[in-house]
């Protein structure tokens, strides 16, 4: 383990968003060699639930030992681990049998991608290659949260909330703070400004449709591009008096998936975006 993870950590440069990505351990080993080449072949099924549990925890340990030493930790005494559920994304890490450092695949402070295309126009030129699994399923960002108590703290929502965590392990905390420019986050995502698309924007409540169509109204009379962003029963009826809509869809889930490329969607086509929460 030592040796591989030091070959792989070795050459990765100073990156404020950098995490380890795991595949499934269970899943990574089931008929593979032990990541130690002198070591014989370890089956998972053979090994039972223990030695799988003691195998994750050593590369745990591992990675966290050699983020240390190289300094990968930025100041903060914790590291994210991230474990994809993509199919894709499980075969290369069973592939490459080692664990993964790497940003996200995003500039800093700009809205996640959520296709190739995406992560392409941010880095055309900058990265040698793409693989592209299709368009995200889940649309928004993972949820980080903070497991070094006696209960999970979570630090970024995402698509795993924290009544899904509460079910499984009895409690489950959401972290709020207000930070301000030269503050340390304790995770990406919680920064004063995140995900931001590169277009003017303004924001209205759910009970504010009416103050959102006005401002649209106003900004296309001054000759701009407004667009106006909301979940599909508003956006019917916003599309039914002739303004330009850019419709979330009608459930939480649709709403997660469409959010970050419609997004990305209104810089190409909006002067100013107008949200509807």
């Amino acid at each position: 383990h030592r040796q591989r993870l030091r070959r792989l950590l070795s050459p990765y440069p100073e990156h404020s968003g950098c995490q380890p990505h795991l595949c499934n351990q269970r899943g990574a080993r089931r008929g593979q060699k032990h990541p130690d080449e002198n070591s014989p072949g370890t089956d998972s099924a053979a090994g039972g639930e223990d030695q799988v549990a003691a195998n994750g925890a050593d590369v745990l340990e591992y990675v966290v030992e050699i983020a240390r030493n190289r300094d990968l930790l930025h100041g903060l005494n914790t590291l994210a681990v991230r474990v994809p559920s993509h199919k894709d994304a499980q075969a290369f890490l069973r592939e490459v049998d080692i664990p993964i450092v790497a940003p996200s695949a995003n500039l800093s402070k700009h809205v996640s991608p959520t296709t190739a295309q995406h992560v392409f126009d941010d880095f055309n030129g900058k990265i040698p290659l793409i693989l592209d699994g299709g368009a995200c399923s889940g649309g928004i960002e993972s949820t980080v949260a903070d497991v070094t108590g006696d209960y999970p703290v979570i630090l970024r929502p995402g698509l795993i909330t924290r009544e899904m965590i509460a079910a499984v392990c009895g409690r489950c905390d959401v972290y709020e703070p207000v930070l301000k420019p030269g503050d340390r986050a304790k995770s990406p995502g919680m920064m004063y400004k995140h995900y931001s698309p590169r277009c003017e924007t303004a924001l209205f409540t759910e009970n504010e449709a009416d103050k959102a169509a006005q401002k649209a109204a106003e900004e296309v009379a001054k000759g701009r591009r407004a667009y106006i962003l909301c979940e599909h029963g508003v956006a019917v009826e916003l599309t039914a008096a002739g303004y330009s809509v850019l419709d979330l869809g009608a459930t939480g889930e649709e709403m997660a998936e469409n959010l970050f490329a419609l997004l990305r969607q209104a810089e190409k086509t909006a002067d100013v975006l107008i949200a509807v929460e």
